[in-house]
């Protein structure tokens, strides 16, 4: 059991104490209440944005992944790459090893990011915006495809 003093206000340990630091000798006995909210508290402390960091990781690689399956859709479909370095690729058959490595790269840097920041934020919101593009490309595709056929 943890001891507290009983004057509040000169006692520096007992301040320690609410604040969740234990010196050696005041440590909690393993298995009581203070002992798992010091440990929660501890965890939670040293990672504080594991989970939102997962998620921009994992996110960044669907997009990815989204980008290339639509990508790949609207060349079988007649359609052209604009993006020269991307062309530039495929003409090489490097592209998906490529896609392979951005996207790698790029969940470990989201991943491994203190604070999900402004890049992570951007990595993530531009391939958004690409695959919005490419669904956009496809939509519009089937449309007019359909259209020519009525007439």
């Amino acid at each position: 059991m943890v001891k507290a003093m009983t004057c509040r206000n000169h006692s520096p340990t007992r301040n320690k104490k609410a604040k969740g630091y234990f010196s050696q000798q005041d440590k909690p006995p393993i298995g009581s209440r203070m002992h798992v909210m010091t440990q929660k508290k501890l965890t939670k402390k040293n990672n504080p944005t594991i989970g939102k960091n997962a998620v921009m990781a994992l996110s960044f690689g669907a997009l990815n992944l989204a980008d290339y399956m639509t990508t790949k859709y609207i060349l079988n479909s007649g359609g052209e790459e604009l993006n020269p370095i991307a062309r530039f690729l495929m003409k090489r058959n490097l592209w998906g090893f490529s896609k392979i490595v951005t996207a790698t790269v790029g969940m470990l840097l989201a991943y491994q990011d203190k604070n999900v920041g402004i890049t992570t934020k951007l990595m993530v919101g531009s391939y958004g915006y690409l695959v919005g593009h490419n669904l956009k490309e496809i939509v519009t595709h089937k449309i007019r495809a359909t259209q020519d056929r009525e007439r």
